[in-house]
């Protein structure tokens, strides 16, 4: 888990701090072209502004339209359904999952909310240890709330991982009587053009935390709608209101302070600045002064990593598949590269 954020880390520097003269000889491409074999031959980079490429290069078989599984990325885009049923005021946020499933409260379970399930402070642990078959999310949620207990009070504490984000999988289908992947499809996937993408983990329960699958592009097309502040090309996905969750910190200032404990590593990439976690985002570099923040992103695991920087109005992406520990120093030299010609940029 530690190796984990310092790639997430490594990602998000050495592509946030600016983007304005990208071209082929850059430096990062240089070092990009130099440490292939380490991305396993193959990787993507693309970072855009409004509709204009500002940076795109590749290497090996990754291109705009390579589908792979996006791992935790799979997060910011499982967000984003349920935000769009909160903007049809079929539920609420804080809304607790025993007023939608109520074999939760049958056990004692059901006064975590929907928020701090996407927070990862439901109290529930990070993921369930259950012995279950492909048998679709009612009966495994059902499972989870007979034979899972709350590891922790909610609220109390972050605990990183995908079982709450299936519970919450759960509601968006009993509100509205459509499973979760029609939903994504419709109130996401189509709406975004994102015609490659889906949940592809499983065959009939989706992994909401982590089982996308999904192509540069696609992918690009989701954060295209988010910098335009819900709208793509036109039509309004999301509510403004809905968009500023990503981008708002959803922590207590303890679970903040604490987020160093639960994993070390997160205090080196930080790199003494503060960090938090919005709706299935990431935030570096924090700044309590303000309401909603300017750096967000959602890595996964295979080393896919989405982000957006509001305050240099760009968003990006990265695609690769290969192990986490084999990028960890070159991601860390593209750092220095960025620092040394963006530092600055952007106050």
């Amino acid at each position: 888990m530690q190796n984990y954020f310092l790639v997430v880390a490594s990602f998000l520097l050495s592509t946030l701090l600016s983007f304005s003269s990208f071209a082929q000889g850059n430096p990062i491409n240089q070092l990009l072209e130099s440490k292939k074999e380490n991305f396993n031959g193959h990787v993507i980079m693309v970072v855009k502004q409004k509709d204009s490429v500002l940076y795109h290069h590749q290497i090996g078989l990754a291109k705009l339209d390579t589908k792979i599984p996006v791992a935790s990325a799979s997060k910011w885009l499982s967000a984003a359904v349920i935000l769009t049923l909160v903007d049809q005021g079929l539920l609420s946020l804080d809304d607790s999952i025993g007023k939608y499933l109520p074999a939760f409260s049958t056990y004692g379970k059901g006064h975590p909310t929907i928020r701090q399930c996407l927070t990862h402070t439901s109290g529930f642990p990070a993921y369930s240890t259950l012995n279950y078959k492909d048998i679709g999310l009612a009966p495994l949620v059902d499972s989870m709330a007979k034979y899972v207990p709350l590891k922790n009070t909610p609220g109390a504490s972050f605990n990183y991982g995908g079982m709450s984000y299936r519970i919450v999988g759960r509601i968006a289908e009993v509100v509205t009587g459509k499973s979760w992947n029609e939903l994504f499809h419709t109130n996401i996937a189509s709406k975004c053009e994102m015609n490659a993408t889906a949940y592809c983990h499983e065959k009939i329960t989706p992994d909401l935390g982590g089982g996308v699958c999904s192509t540069p592009a696609d992918y690009l097309n989701f954060l295209n709608m988010i910098s335009g502040k819900g709208i793509y090309k036109g039509s309004q996905v999301l509510s403004s209101a809905s968009v500023n969750e990503f981008f708002r910190s959803q922590l207590s200032t303890k679970i903040r302070e604490d987020l160093t404990k639960y994993d070390p590593e997160i205090k080196v990439f930080a790199n003494g600045k503060l960090i938090s976690y919005g709706l299935g985002t990431w935030i570096l570099d924090y700044n309590e002064s303000q309401e909603y923040q300017s750096k967000i992103f959602c890595p996964g695991g295979f080393g896919t990593f989405p982000f957006i920087d509001t305050c240099r109005n760009i968003y990006g992406i990265i695609l690769t598949h290969t192990q986490i520990s084999k990028v960890i120093e070159t991601e860390f030299k593209a750092i220095s590269i960025v620092k040394e010609k963006h530092d600055g940029s952007c106050k």
